[in-house]
């Protein structure tokens, strides 16, 4: 697979593709609304530091993404937990950071994959997308485990990375892809 497979599905369907991936995922994003609000547990709080983070994790995978590719910021994400996870004995800003770049790039990348066959992604060695959507879920979920976090606070937390980095991500990452990266959704 080339280093730009990942670019190559990028023109007009990428802006929609980025903020949920596909009509599913919309609908599971908004169902994850639903559940925080239905939860019960305390609401995670959106004040301005904590947007801020969030917008600056999505800034810069963002950057990094467009710049140098897919795998340069799937190595990120990694690097990200491994620094971030050090010593830490509750979520910090900085592993909710990690967390929001996981989000993002994991949807990208399901969104992009779903738009082959089955038969595509076997012959090109290309991600079953939901696969890739279920382990970025397993590994939220399990941060948030670890730490002992309210029931509820998973959902309140995307709900919060939907609401203010998905944007923030997309306009970065189109921002910085390169020109040539830029080419008919449907050739690679």
């Amino acid at each position: 697979m080339s280093k730009h497979h990942r670019y190559s599905f990028a023109a007009g369907a990428l802006a929609v593709l980025l903020l949920a991936g596909s009509a599913a995922l919309a609908q599971d994003a908004q169902d994850a609304a639903d559940d925080a609000k239905k939860s019960g547990a305390p609401p995670v709080a959106a004040n301005v530091e904590r947007v801020a983070n969030i917008q600056a994790a999505a800034k810069k995978i963002a950057a990094l993404q467009g710049k140098e590719g897919g795998e340069a910021a799937v190595a990120e994400v990694n690097a990200c937990y491994a620094r971030e996870l050090k010593g830490a004995t509750t979520v910090t800003p900085g592993i909710e950071g990690c967390m929001m770049q996981d989000i993002a790039v994991s949807r990208l990348f399901s969104a992009m994959d779903d738009r082959h066959t089955p038969e595509e992604r076997k012959e090109k060695g290309i991600p079953d997308p939901q696969q890739g959507l279920q382990d970025m879920a397993l590994r939220i979920q399990n941060m948030f485990n670890h730490f002992n976090m309210p029931d509820g606070s998973i959902n309140q937390f995307v709900a919060l990375v939907d609401e203010y980095g998905m944007e923030v991500y997309r306009k970065t990452l189109i921002a910085n892809m390169p020109a040539d990266a830029v080419e008919d959704p449907g050739h690679d």
